[in-house]
């Protein structure tokens, strides 16, 4: 039987006016907007989410940025080549099952690095009624990896070194 992947889009947010050359601090990491769940304190990660059938993958990191975060204006800095498989630990793949109907293996992740060229201010975690984000933050990249659930670090440490948000 062949195991389905969620096909999944998540978005490294940096802020406007950041030096470009190299992309990060002087602690070899670029800063990113990271958000803790609303649901798990503590538990730090970047807006991502579902690709719906149809969708286009840039058109899904929008959507999704702005569902979870109320934030438009972006400007497009890069993605990955490749997407990035995970997959879900057991008790998750119930969970989902239970929610959903939808048995999943893990998901399969583009990421996109976008540039936020708005007002802090645009930023509103309360933007659905499904809010996800309880608060957020500006956070060096290595910091929110170091917090990122296992099953997926990985795959997160190759997509930020891949958008060189690592060195």
């Amino acid at each position: 039987m062949n195991e389905v992947y969620r096909k999944c889009v998540a978005i490294f947010l940096q802020r406007s006016g950041r030096e470009k050359k190299p992309l990060g601090d002087s602690l070899g990491s670029a800063v990113v907007f990271a958000a803790e769940r609303f649901h798990c304190p503590d538990a730090w990660q970047i807006p991502q989410g579902g690709v719906d059938t149809g969708e286009q993958y840039l058109d899904a990191a929008i959507r999704e940025l702005y569902e979870e975060t109320g934030i438009k204006s972006v400007k497009i800095i890069d993605w990955t080549g490749n997407s990035y498989k995970y997959d879900y630990p057991d008790h998750i793949k119930l969970a989902l099952t239970k929610k959903y109907g939808t048995v999943y293996a893990g998901q399969d992740v583009k990421f996109f690095l976008l540039e936020f060229i708005g007002h802090e201010d645009e930023i509103n975690l309360q933007t659905f009624e499904n809010q996800e984000f309880s608060r957020w933050c500006w956070m060096p990249v290595k910091d929110l990896l170091d917090s990122i659930v296992e099953f997926k670090k990985s795959a997160f440490q190759n997509a930020a070194r891949d958008l060189r948000l690592i060195f």
